[in-house]
């Protein structure tokens, strides 16, 4: 699965939730299989924009209350714009 999306909030330091037009997906990564990739990530906040690359698989605590509460995403590659220093007004 891919997806363009931005990062909602993080979780922990090995979980955070993207979200796209519609939904919110968990996103997991795993330091044990890719060290590299969860450093980078935990130098990211909130609606940094980043296109992720995974594996969808079945959550083992799944949250009925949501429409992809059944799913995450093993995280195996992922590419993230810088986020904005200030926000511009006219």
């Amino acid at each position: 699965m891919r997806l363009g999306t931005e990062i909602k909030r993080p979780r922990r330091d090995d979980l955070v939730d993207l979200r796209d037009r519609l939904w919110y997906y968990p996103a997991c990564l795993y330091m044990e299989t890719n060290k590299d990739l969860c450093e980078k990530a935990r130098k990211l906040g909130r609606e940094f924009v980043v296109r992720t690359t995974g594996i969808v698989l079945e959550r083992s605590n799944k949250n009925l209350k949501m429409p992809t509460g059944e799913i995450e995403i093993d995280v195996t590659c992922s590419k993230y714009s810088t986020g904005a220093n200030c926000l511009h007004s006219q």
